[in-house]
């Protein structure tokens, strides 16, 4: 039933991939660690046991087991190519990856043990482990990823992809005589070298692109108010500093704002109706924005927006649009309603040697506002 000539060295590969998968597993779990590394790490341990399987049975009992084996591979490949989506953002074919298992279980049973054909095997293995990784191709060609790790993923998956194919088309048609597949111990080896080596790069990848996860986390953490999410007075300033190097001679307008009474929201209500208060014009205040447009909250009740490519007619229109529509949304808590309103002060400016002076000019508007009674816009372009 087990292979006569069974040694620790026959079964070295399969127990160093399952040990990484193992380590790799636990690694994820005790630090939190992404998604797609935990699916690669449980894919080691798949593709580990069918090597594992594979290396300790003999020929005739194998060839009983060779759909359960393969099972096994199928499985290993379909987590694999999932956790290379997971990290390009991309959206697994599940039906695709379903059929596909099944299809190449069912498959290595008729080509096993009603049709014995290894030829057959060999080639619906290479394309199938092809199709797998490729469950989803128009997305996976059509995306172009911004980081270069995350370009050699890529590259890589489709350098898989080649080899699944290529090996089986070369071994069967142009290379190896189908009774020399069976019988070359040479063969076997050098066949799970190429997948250890290959494992062990996109080991390398994952744990990469993990780290680079957890950078933009503490970043994202340095940079982001804990309570609203936006910007943070460092991150503003670092934005701010930033358009010194890129910044190109266009309008721009600043708007300062200040949520009114807001001390009497809080000695009223309690700091817990007050932060949801925050938290409720923050999300009213980034809805109102593009993409390219910038917000932060710079003090306790004060949040600061550049607006990109804007003239002052349509600068005035999205301040007075966002005091509306902050005042006609007040804040719903248990029995409370909570009526808010801003009072926005803005400026404008085309390069960023005038910043200082722009936001000098927006807080001296912010001033006006209030104090001609709050819940306005003001700006030089509004009427005395």
């Amino acid at each position: 039933m087990f292979q006569s000539t069974l040694n620790f060295y026959s079964l070295l590969i399969p127990l160093i991939l399952m040990s990484m998968g193992f380590v790799t597993l636990l690694f994820c779990k005790l630090k939190s660690l992404s998604n797609y590394l935990a699916f690669y790490a449980i894919a080691l341990i798949c593709v580990g046991l069918s090597l594992f399987l594979h290396s300790i049975f003999i020929p005739s009992v194998l060839l009983q087991l060779l759909p359960f084996v393969f099972g096994l591979y199928f499985l290993s490949c379909v987590l694999h190519a999932h956790a290379i989506y997971l990290r390009l953002g991309i959206q697994s074919n599940w039906k695709m990856l379903f059929i596909l298992l099944s299809l190449g279980i069912v498959a290595h049973a008729y080509f096993a043990i009603w049709y014995d054909s290894q030829t057959l095997r060999m080639l619906i293995t290479g394309v199938i482990t092809a199709c797998i990784y490729l469950n989803n191709p128009i997305d996976f060609f059509k995306i172009k990823p911004q980081l270069k790790i995350d370009r050699y993923l890529k590259a890589l998956t489709i350098t898989l992809t080649t080899i699944a194919l290529g090996r089986a088309i070369l071994l069967n048609h142009l290379v190896v005589p189908t009774e020399m597949i069976s019988t070359s111990a040479m063969l076997w080896a050098s066949t799970q070298l190429l997948l250890i080596v290959i494992d062990i790069i996109f080991l390398g990848i994952f744990i990469s692109c993990s780290i680079q996860d957890i950078l933009d986390k503490l970043k994202l953490e340095r940079n982001r108010d804990p309570l609203t999410g936006l910007l943070n007075r460092r991150a503003f300033k670092e934005y701010v500093q930033q358009m010194h190097w890129v910044d190109q001679p266009t309008p721009k307008a600043l708007m300062i704002i200040d949520l009114d009474h807001f001390k009497q929201v809080n000695d009223h209500y309690g700091h817990f109706i007050g932060d949801l208060a925050l938290q409720h014009s923050s999300k009213i205040l980034s809805q109102s924005l593009s993409e390219h447009d910038r917000i932060s909250r710079i003090g306790g009740e004060e949040f600061v927006v550049i607006l990109n490519n804007a003239s002052p007619e349509h600068a005035l229109n999205i301040a007075d649009a966002i005091r509306h529509q902050l005042y006609q949304s007040p804040l719903y808590y248990a029995e409370h309603q909570v009526k808010l309103s801003i009072s926005i002060g803005v400026s404008f400016f085309e390069e960023y040697q005038y910043f200082d002076h722009a936001f000098q000019e927006a807080d001296d508007y912010l001033y006006q506002a209030k104090k001609m009674g709050r819940n306005l816009v003001q700006s030089k372009f509004s009427p005395v």
